[in-house]
This record gives C-alpha cells, structure tokens and sequence, in this order.
C-alpha cells in the first residue's frame, strides 16, 4: 500500500482535483483520495515527502520507472514549478489549478459482458439446467460449496449442484443484486452482492445477501470461463479460525 502524505493541518478542508491534465506525461494512473487544506500550497511538503511517489490533490498518483520520462527528481520539481508559477508570477495552489483527473475506473454492473454471462449462469441454476451450467465453467474450475468443501472438474460441478438443487428443495433462486468486474491479464474477478432464496424442505423460508468472488478467464476465442466460484467471498476466513 502507497504511503500516504498529509498537508499541514489548517482549519478548513476540501477535495482537490489533481494536475494530471497539466502534466500528463507524469502518468495517468490514480489511486486513492487525500483532502487537501483550501487555498494552501502543498506541493513542496507533499513532493519532499513523497520521493518517488507524487501527491497532486486528491489524486495519489503512482509512477513506473518506465512511465516517468525524468532522469532526476530535481528536473520533475522544476516542472512542476514552472507549471504553478505559469502567468501567474507567483505560486498557484492546486485549488487554483482545478484540473480534473483521469481515473480507470472498475467495470459496474451492466458494463462488461460478465454480467451478462452470469446472469444466464444464475438463469440455468434457477432452472436446475444442469448440462447448460458447466458449460460456463473451465475444465479446470473449483466450486466452493459450503466453507471447507471445495470440487474441481465438470463432473464434480454438476453433480454438486444436482445435490445443492435436493438441498434447497428444488427451489433456489439466485440473483446479484451488485456487480463488480475487474479485469487484467486475460483475468477477472467478480466481487458482487448476491440474493439466495429458497423454501427448505420443512417449509422454512431462506433469503440470503452473498458477498462472493468469482474468478474468470478469457478462452482462445473470446468467451469467459469461470475458474473459481466462490459464493461464501471472505467469510472462508472467519470458517477457518
């Protein structure tokens, strides 16, 4: 994790938008948030501190050795003041720079076609399709079932979900309420909030909020696979203790 750099305390605080516009050659990529105090010059404080890590505003920004075209810290100083004393005479403070940043942002719901993929994951397990649900697996894939239960393979699959359909009574649903796809390397992880409802067998009714990850990867011609289904999330952690 990236060292935070905190300006002087001043009594009145705000959001700054970083100079990423002004000084895009420094790198695009944006990570995290900082307050910054209104109308106060925290360049100087913020860049001692932060070596080879710039703060601008708001913006913690992150650059590789390969994205940095400077061969000192001094000359990316001098850069910078130049740019804070354009027109000016004087320092401007980055309020007054008021430079929008440029973030990558994760994909929500209704953006990446994982969503749309999941979605008829969730279609063929609410209708108990089960030669339609492996087929939006990987050969190699690994289903959590239940916290200390794992399977691989497509024969391990089906036959646990033909068993989680006897659980539930025949009556599961399973929708996501929110999706998250971040995706890099030919990979992607799914964070999402997913509703499981059902009637159990003694007629008591089961209506769960998930928190699970999903792992998928792309195939040769495009198409997702997941990998990993893990429908319990980070709740594996506390079932280990």
């Amino acid at each position: 994790m990236l060292p935070r750099v905190c300006a002087p305390a001043q009594p009145l605080e705000v959001e700054v938008p970083r100079v990423a516009e002004e000084v895009p050659q420094l790198g695009e990529e944006a990570i995290g948030y900082m307050a910054q105090p209104k109308d106060s010059d925290v360049l100087t404080p913020a860049l001692r501190a932060a070596g080879t890590h710039g703060v601008f505003g708001i913006g913690l920004c992150r650059f590789t050795q390969a994205m940095t075209p400077f061969s000192s810290l001094n000359e990316w100083l001098s850069l910078i003041h130049s740019l804070t004393m354009a027109n000016t005479g004087r320092h401007r403070t980055l309020h007054e720079l008021n430079c929008l940043p440029r973030f990558k942002k994760a994909t929500t719901m209704s953006q990446h076609d994982l969503v749309n993929v999941i979605a008829a994951g969730d279609a063929a397990i609410n209708a108990e399709n089960f030669d339609a649900i492996v087929t939006f697996y990987a050969d190699d894939a690994t289903l959590v079932i239940e916290p200390g239960r794992c399977v691989t393979g497509h024969a391990a699959i089906r036959n646990a979900f033909i068993a989680i359909a006897e659980h539930f009574n025949h009556t599961l649903r399973v929708s996501q309420e929110e999706v998250l796809v971040l995706e890099g390397a030919g990979t992607a992880l799914v964070l999402a909030k997913t509703r499981v409802r059902a009637t159990l067998k003694r007629g008591e009714p089961y209506d769960v909020l998930r928190r699970p990850t999903y792992v998928f990867r792309k195939e040769q011609h495009g198409e997702w696979r997941c990998t990993i289904d893990n429908s319990y999330g980070t709740e594996l952690l506390s079932a280990r203790a």
